[in-house]
């Protein structure tokens, strides 16, 4: 699978890129979602990795936008991407860059997303 488009596409790539993450996401799903439950805990467990993993649901981005978005130190950022891409929720699409690396959810970082949302439009996390 390719990089997809980078934050401020135009909307038709990012259509596309949606809906072939949609795909990949339902794959994900019935294979079970497996792991997921410690990640979502793990998730929850920092208001930082949850803030980071909604920025990135809108699509990829470098450690400097994602600061600027949250309103998040850049050195906070930095260190819950490590965590995150530790656990196989993000991932570094240039990983030799020395500068501008651009981040993006995984399948399993959009599996986490989609039970955080479904147990809120539930009442579970209410």
């Amino acid at each position: 699978m390719g990089p997809g488009p980078v934050a401020g596409s135009s909307s038709c790539f990012r259509d596309a890129y949606v809906e072939s993450q949609a795909r990949d996401l339902q794959a994900l799903r019935d294979e079970g979602l497996k792991g997921n439950g410690d990640r979502l805990g793990f998730v929850i467990a920092s208001r930082v990795r949850l803030q980071i993993l909604v920025e990135l649901k809108t699509g990829n981005m470098i450690p400097s936008q994602i600061a600027r978005e949250s309103g998040l130190t850049i050195y906070r950022v930095s260190a819950a991407l490590r965590e995150l891409a530790d656990r196989d929720l993000v991932e570094c699409l240039n990983p030799t860059a020395a500068r501008a690396r651009i981040y993006r959810l995984t399948l399993a970082g959009r599996a986490v997303l989609q039970n955080l949302n479904s147990m809120t439009a539930t009442g579970v996390s209410k």
